[in-house]
């Protein structure tokens, strides 16, 4: 946040708001409002009073809100200023310096808006300019996108962009000729336009350019920058993604302009050949399902929302059940069934699938558990692991950990990881499989041939047995899918690893599966996904394979 030292000019008092709030009571009081600010002042929350009157964006209003709470549950004495625009009930946007401040923790919090306006027409331009590039600082950026986009009814365009591979410049070239490609892209912005285009260098590399819309301004502002990096006199190629947010007629605070607009960028980033990205309302939805899912996760966990279903596996040539998968679902107690589609892909960026697939390797083990002690039928599981599980120092010691706590025989236990987790890193992961094999520890490959190096991955990694996606017969008019998979069992067999094809379907796929071999399978053919509960009473009226063979 950036804060201003402000001079004591009286004039600005004529259109300041300050504001009590007694942490006690819970309750706003407004001291002092100026004939700018008419409205509902009192009572309600601070969101509520800025959004309702009118008087700021319900972005600025969530950003002042909570503000306002880490101050009120500060535990120590606090104060915070930050800047903001706001609308006053003419209709005029100007800077208001805004200061949160309590010097007796969870008493009295004092809060001031106060006109800035004349100190920042005061304040020196030349100490609010990048020293590099000549480009604005943040500070005046932002005001100055803010007021055209308040000020002016047209259309706007946000555009956000970073140069790949920009640390590896610096490192060939040296800092200077980094400096000197900054420097020529802030010509590039500077030259463009300068009556309907300004731009600020955030930070490095990372560049946002505010330009008017007329004349599809964004793309030919890309499109210039395209050409100039590309005769860059650097052997070296230069490029990079952009992200683009239109205001269409939103009145946004500029930081929300510029989240919105890497938000866009961060869908193509890291790719040559998409230069640009607009940005969509789907985009935020899915950022903000992103950010309530992360939100949930720890209390999904500690509060057991995280169940377990687990898929049975037929020996096709028998009819018996020869194994299991573990499979976990998110049971929301108020959005219900949330599928793993949408919450694990977010886990794997953020980290939290490790806690979550140790999580269900205990749930299966303490299911193995009660089956036992209740003396049920019982047939060994699968659980899953990710390239994020296995590379953890101590993942084999976990798992051993685990399963001695539940006193379950590792026979009953099975690790299946993807064929994406080897790739890169055979050797690693062939210590790892080896240390797996020395516990007693059946190891699978799952997803196998949905990658690119599956030759090798059967040839280079000591795997017990590897599954096969049903994918491969999807759409397969020229038959290439079943002479695929066919050679693909008889190599497996030939290296004595054992083979099991998932997501069977249809009785034709499943007996296809018995010609060339491959007699295990799981699909809904013969079962879909099942509760623990219904997977515990199939396998106990079921036939169960009395050995485990799958060669």
């Amino acid at each position: 946040m950036n804060t201003l030292t402000l001079s004591k000019n009286t004039n600005s008092y004529e259109s300041s708001l300050f504001y009590n709030y007694d942490c006690k009571k819970d309750y706003f009081d407004c001291l002092l409002s100026s004939y700018r600010f008419r409205g509902n002042m009192n009572g309600e929350s601070l969101c509520f009073i800025l959004t309702s009157n009118g008087f700021a964006h319900r972005d600025t209003a969530q950003k002042l809100e909570d503000i306002f709470e880490e101050v009120c549950s500060s535990e120590v004495p606090k104060a915070i200023h930050t800047e903001c625009l706001l609308t006053d009930s003419l209709g005029e946007s100007r800077w208001y310096a805004a200061s949160f401040s309590c010097a007796v923790p969870k008493t009295n919090i004092i809060i001031t808006f106060t006109d800035i306006n004349d100190e920042l027409a005061a304040f020196g331009k030349e100490s609010e300019k990048d020293k590099l590039t000549g480009l604005c600082s943040r500070s005046v950026f932002c005001r100055k996108a803010e007021a055209a986009v308040a000020d002016a009814r047209k259309e706007f365009a946000m555009i956000y962009f970073d140069i790949l591979r920009f640390k590896a410049i610096n490192d060939i070239f040296g800092m200077e000729k980094g400096d000197a490609l900054l420097k020529e892209i802030g010509r590039v912005i500077t030259d463009f336009d300068e009556e309907r285009c300004f731009g600020c260098r955030i930070d490095s590399d990372r560049f946002v350019v505010f330009v008017d819309m007329t004349s599809s301004m964004p793309e030919i502002f890309i499109d210039k920058l395209s050409k100039t990096l590309a005769d860059y006199d650097l052997p070296f190629e230069i490029t990079f993604n952009a992200g683009i947010f239109l205001t269409d007629g939103e009145v946004l605070p500029a930081e929300a302009m510029i989240d919105r607009a890497i938000l866009a960028q961060s869908a193509i980033k890291g790719r040559y050949t998409v230069k640009f990205r607009y940005f969509t309302e789907s985009m935020r939805n899915e950022m903000l399902g992103e950010q309530e899912i992360t939100g949930m996760m720890a209390t999904a966990l500690a509060e057991k929302h995280f169940i377990m279903y687990y898929q049975p596996q037929y020996d096709h040539s028998t009819g018996t059940i020869t194994g299991a998968e573990a499979l976990v679902r998110w049971s929301h107690p108020e959005r219900g069934i949330i599928a793993p589609g949408v919450f694990i892909p977010i886990f794997e960026k953020n980290g939290f699938i490790t806690v979550l697939d140790f999580y269900v390797f205990e749930e299966v083990c303490a299911f193995l558990r009660r089956c036992i002690d209740r003396n049920l039928p019982v047939v060994p599981v699968s659980s899953n692991f990710s390239r994020y599980d296995i590379f953890q120092p101590d993942f084999v010691e976990q798992l051993e950990r685990i399963r001695k706590k539940y006193n379950i025989p590792v026979e009953y236990l099975r690790i299946e990881i993807t064929e994406s987790s080897v790739l890169g890193g055979s050797q690693t992961v062939n210590e790892i499989i080896g240390r797996l094999h020395s516990c007693g520890y059946i190891v699978e490959m799952d997803d196998f041939g949905s990658g690119y190096s599956s030759l090798n991955v059967l040839k280079d990694i000591d795997l017990d047995l590897i599954k096969l996606d049903m994918d491969f017969l999807s759409e397969d008019e020229n038959g290439k899918g079943s002479t695929i998979l066919s050679a693909v069992v008889r190599m497996a067999k030939k290296l004595d690893i054992s083979v099991i094809a998932e997501g069977v379907e249809t009785v034709g796929q499943a007996d296809f599966l018995k010609d060339i071999g491959c007699d295990i399978i799981q699909g809904y053919y013969y079962s879909k996904p099942l509760p623990e509960s219904n997977y515990a009473e199939l396998v106990s009226s079921a036939s169960i394979a009395q050995a485990i063979a799958y060669q």
